[in-house]
């Protein structure tokens, strides 16, 4: 009895759970309002940019962004809508040797791939002298 008993209870829960939503908004290919288009894009140092010269930069950028990529010295997969929470998982995903020489001091970033608003992302790197490559 005690058998059947947790079963019910178990579907019950499974019951819940599968009722409650649990999306998330992402962005979209066109926005309604204002029709703005979402872009990839792929931000370019020729010469490298350190982590922590980039985290300043992006927290100036006060509209939304995704990051999909970063390219140094090793590629680096991230998935992330924040740079701070990137340069984190890189940290984490590294080994100790990494975090200890790297941690203090950043480590090198050639290119950065990002999504975000075409017209914003633009602008702003526009202004900041930020050499880009729109891919499709």
């Amino acid at each position: 009895m005690k058998k059947y008993f947790f079963l019910i209870i178990l579907f019950i829960v499974y019951l819940i759970l599968s009722s409650l939503n649990n999306t998330k908004q992402v962005l979209s290919i066109t926005d309604a309002d204002n029709d703005s288009t979402v872009i990839t894009v792929r931000l370019n140092f020729t010469d490298g940019i350190n982590s922590k010269r980039v985290t300043n930069l992006l927290d100036n950028y006060n509209k939304e962004y995704y990051i999909k990529n970063m390219i140094g010295k090793f590629n680096y997969d991230v998935s992330c809508t924040n740079i701070k929470i990137c340069i984190d998982n890189v940290f984490k995903d590294k080994d100790d040797e990494f975090y200890n020489k790297y941690i203090s001091t950043g480590f090198l970033i050639n290119s950065i791939e990002l999504i975000a608003y075409k017209e914003e992302i633009l602008t702003f790197l526009d202004n900041n002298g930020i050499l880009y490559t729109i891919i499709n």
